[in-house]
């Protein structure tokens, strides 16, 4: 009697230290930014085809206008990032935020819906700050110059658009309602483009970018089935492959194994495991994955 008293005080207080960690947990990533720094910290390291980065400035600009008193925040990380990283594209993102807070200044004067306009302003900003540093160190602007600008700029009026959708879904602790398809795509190229600021991080030839994907992938397909499961790994395998050539197989890995994971989520998470495996193992032997298959097992089995 006294060893179910006993067991039944242990369980209750291991129950009431378990609801007081995840509202503290709560509590540092939601009410104190905590994630909202991370992101900002991964995006100012996220780079794509080698020399643009048009994740920052979006990202900045989705905060200032859904959370502002977070802007300040979402800036410093975003320039620790880049200081991080290998890129060296720190001082373009100060001067881009520079340019872009200016361009804001202006354009509310004279739209009182600055949220419609805010693509075009994140264009601008991204446009002035990337042809302006060229012409200042080299003297010209080149075709070459001028066509990666424009991409890059394109870019981040794309993904002001995607952040205004995607940021709500991660700074808010509790959704009213479900999430409709294009909210789902929106959040999955933030987490997308959120996982490649960590590329180059490995641990004994285990690149963390490549568990993540999984993971995320993983996820999906559990809850979401094989259509889900697949898109995921379609989107996420192309965005890591922008950020990195030699990730380009990935897509048909995580785009198959989401697809595999999907189709077996009835065996719940051993079933989606399974497929995750499976499909990594087929996608695995072909093309540039076939010499690494081992690592890429591991890294699988990590995120199973």
């Amino acid at each position: 009697m006294k060893k179910e008293v006993v067991l039944g005080q242990a369980q209750l207080v291991g129950g009431q230290f378990l609801k007081q960690s995840k509202a503290w947990m709560r509590s540092v990533l939601f009410q104190y930014g905590f994630l909202i720094g991370v992101v900002g910290f991964l995006l100012g390291r996220a780079m794509i085809l080698a020399e643009l980065a048009p994740f920052a400035l979006p990202y900045l600009a989705a905060i200032y206008i859904l959370k502002r008193e977070r802007a300040g925040l979402a800036a410093v990380t975003l320039v620790l990032g880049a200081l991080s990283s290998y890129h060296g594209q720190a001082f373009f993102i100060v001067i881009a935020i520079f340019i872009y807070f200016l361009i804001y200044k202006i354009v509310s004067r004279y739209v009182p819906d600055s949220t419609k306009s805010l693509p075009y302003m994140v264009f601008g900003a991204s446009m002035l700050t990337r042809i302006g540093m060229v012409f200042i160190v080299e003297g010209s602007v080149s075709q070459y110059v001028l066509m990666m600008s424009t991409v890059e700029a394109g870019l981040s009026f794309i993904l002001t658009m995607i952040f205004l959708q995607s940021v709500p879904l991660i700074t808010e602790r509790r959704f009213q309602q479900p999430l409709r398809n294009e909210e789902i795509v929106c959040l999955i190229i933030l987490l997308a483009s959120v996982m490649t600021g960590t590329v180059g991080w490995a641990l004994y030839d285990v690149t963390v970018e490549h568990v993540l994907a999984r993971y995320l992938v993983l996820v999906f397909a559990f809850v979401g089935g094989a259509a889900i499961g697949s898109t995921v790994g379609v989107v996420t395998g192309l965005i890591l492959s922008l950020a990195s050539v030699a990730s380009l197989y990935q897509m048909s890995l995580l785009a198959f194994s989401g697809l595999l994971g999907g189709l077996l989520k009835e065996g719940k998470r051993l079933g989606v495991s399974l497929g995750l495996l499976v499909g990594t193992l087929l996608i695995g032997l072909y093309g540039d994955g076939a010499s690494l298959l081992s690592v890429t097992l591991v890294e699988s089995c990590v995120r199973s």
